[in-house]
């Protein structure tokens, strides 16, 4: 089953974070170093980039935010 693969749920989890950041982290090392290192490895170097990005931003932006909106709304 595809969803039992943990390598899917991981991309799975941090999807949302990876849709706000690869753009701009791609642009940006294509811009700094596409002429000097070539296409191929921009592309590796943004997914790698780009994964780190999202997961952080995954633990500590959106999984914060839920456990606060989850408290705020148990408050209630």
């Amino acid at each position: 089953m595809v969803l039992a693969n943990s390598v899917i749920r991981f991309y799975g989890r941090i999807s949302y974070s990876l849709y706000l950041f690869h753009l701009p982290i791609l642009y940006a090392i294509s811009y700094l170093y596409a002429e000097k290192i070539g296409l191929t490895t921009v592309k590796l170097i943004t997914f790698l980039v780009v994964t780190i990005i999202a997961q952080l931003s995954f633990y500590l932006v959106e999984t914060r935010f839920c456990n606060w909106l989850k408290s705020r709304i148990s408050l209630r």
